[in-house]
């Protein structure tokens, strides 16, 4: 009985080994598949420095390039003119100094990328700390979420992950040739009624908004690529992608939405403010079938039947988080490590005793959206302070905050925990 049992137990060993070593080999196999087709799997660890070695640092243009030359950019511009009541003047000017501005924000966060080979929520728990990292992990979850229902469909996503430097293309074809079937009937509208400051801050928060939000994202696109370059080099690759294919479609936008009651085949299709793809479609219409195949095309991109108010209520609501959050972390960056990408040890991302507590990063985004509420200007509910004639400051009010909050208490945790 001793025998059988003891020549058995060999026998089910040796299967239970040679069924582990199948599923290694089939994992393996998966796994070199997925890397064929260039799909990410190495999870949110840091990539090590051995590993960023990716020196086409043109493909960081054209990703950013891509995703904003499109048709999804002309939402904000046209939310002037149709949804804050701006005159084509008004919005031209917002949308050149905000834009101008704003873009240098997610250009910076994308240098963080190279230079540590961190992903930006990984980023976020040197400033956040371990556990306090997931609030902003989870508003990022929402928000995404939030861009996917606004303006992306699988084709697009497909398009955009596999011809990301020639996705553009179609767009910039439509915008010349809507410029140049629709241009003469563009013009100078000015603001059906007086333009109040409160619509001037308002509109200026929303295209603030779409901008600064990309901040959570840009460091996750650059972490293979090597950071031997000066930072100043990663900040213009960056932020030139960003700011002329955002300004652009956002005139584009303001121009034709403007000029839309002015030519009545326009306005029909417009739906009163409500229907972006619409105003598309019945610029390209003098070309035909030309223009029902473009205007396939760039749906293919983002879709273009978004209405501003829609938009302005999702880029307003990811805004209100997004400037809390990016003024955290360039607090963090500026004032407590003194711009020095060196001073981040990102092997301790997953050390809870090597990273700051979080209570500063949790506390003064708490106080944040003390003041957002009070200040934001939305449908579904307005502040007091916004009441007041103020328009929606929260976007600015809750940075401040944020600013002023974690500065104190970060040099008191900084004190207690060195760390």
């Amino acid at each position: 009985m001793t025998e059988k049992i003891s020549e058995h137990i060999p026998t089910q060993t040796t299967r239970s080994d040679d069924d582990s070593g199948t599923s290694r080999r089939q994992f393996m196999s998966k796994h070199k598949y997925l890397l064929g087709w260039v799909v990410e799997t190495h999870g949110i660890a840091p990539i090590p420095l051995d590993q960023r070695l990716d020196t086409r640092l043109y493909e960081m243009f054209f990703v950013w390039f891509s995703a904003n030359m499109n048709i999804l950019c002309f939402v904000p511009g046209s939310a002037g003119p149709a949804f804050f009541g701006l005159g084509l003047r008004e919005t031209l000017v917002i949308i050149t100094l905000v834009d101008i501005i704003t873009c240098a924000v997610p250009a910076f966060f994308a240098v963080f990328g190279p230079k540590l080979g961190t992903r930006a929520m990984v980023l976020s728990r040197f400033s956040w700390g371990y556990f306090g990292a997931v609030i902003p992990s989870v508003f990022n979850v929402l928000s995404a979420q939030g861009w996917l229902i606004i303006n992306c469909i699988i084709g697009g996503q497909a398009l955009a992950s596999v011809y990301e430097s020639v996705a553009w293309i179609p767009n910039v074809v439509t915008f010349i040739v809507m410029l140049a079937v629709g241009g003469k009937h563009l013009v100078l509208m000015p603001a059906p009624a007086p333009v109040s400051a409160a619509a001037i801050i308002s509109y200026s928060s929303t295209v603030a908004s779409s901008v600064i939000s990309w901040s959570t994202m840009t460091p996750d696109y650059g972490v293979y690529h090597s950071g031997e370059a000066s930072a100043y080099v990663f900040l213009f690759l960056e932020e030139l992608p960003l700011m002329k294919p955002l300004i652009v479609p956002h005139f584009l936008g303001a121009a034709f939405t403007a000029s839309a009651p002015a030519v009545p085949s326009w306005n029909i299709r417009f739906e009163g403010s409500n229907n972006i793809g619409g105003l598309i479609s019945a610029v390209l219409s003098p070309t035909g079938g030309f223009g029902k195949f473009l205007t396939v095309l760039v749906a293919l991109s983002t879709p273009s039947a978004c209405a501003p108010s829609m938009y302005t209520f999702g880029t307003s609501l990811i805004g209100y988080w997004s400037f809390a959050y990016v003024a955290i972390v360039i607090v963090e960056h500026f004032v407590f490590r003194r711009g020095r990408f060196d001073s981040y040890n990102v092997e301790d991302w997953d050390q809870p005793t090597r990273l700051p507590l979080g209570i500063a990063a949790t506390l003064a985004f708490l106080c944040a959206f003390g003041i957002i509420i009070p200040c934001m200007s939305q449908a579904f509910y307005r502040g007091p302070i916004a009441k007041a004639g103020t328009g929606d400051i929260g976007v600015y009010t809750g940075a401040a905050m944020a600013i002023i909050i974690y500065s104190a208490l970060r040099t008191i945790e900084k004190k207690l925990t060195k760390v």
